[in-house]
């Protein structure tokens, strides 16, 4: 899988939580950045450093952002994130 659909992919899971967070007003500590990659793209053998380079890009460009949970940093949607999967990015 190319890099920029595995990207999309993030952005995708990241946004599938986002009512639960609102809802609930709670998240689930576990969905750290490295869970997710692992979670998604199980079968892939992702490298450690592909994982740093998709986190890279998605916090480059300004997609996510972390935010404390519980002791933990999870990644977070940015608005810009939203606008830009809501148009079909």
């Amino acid at each position: 899988m190319t890099h920029d659909r595995k990207l999309n992919q993030i952005l995708h899971a990241l946004l599938s939580r986002q009512p639960k967070r609102f809802a609930d007003k709670s998240d689930d500590k576990r969905l750290t950045f490295e869970f997710l990659c692992n979670a998604l793209f199980e079968g892939e053998n992702m490298l450690k450093w592909e994982m740093e380079f998709l986190k890279s890009r998605l916090l480059s460009d300004n997609y996510i952002r972390f935010i404390e949970f519980e002791d933990m940093q999870l990644p977070d949607l940015t608005q810009e994130s939203i606008k830009f999967i809501q148009k079909c990015g």
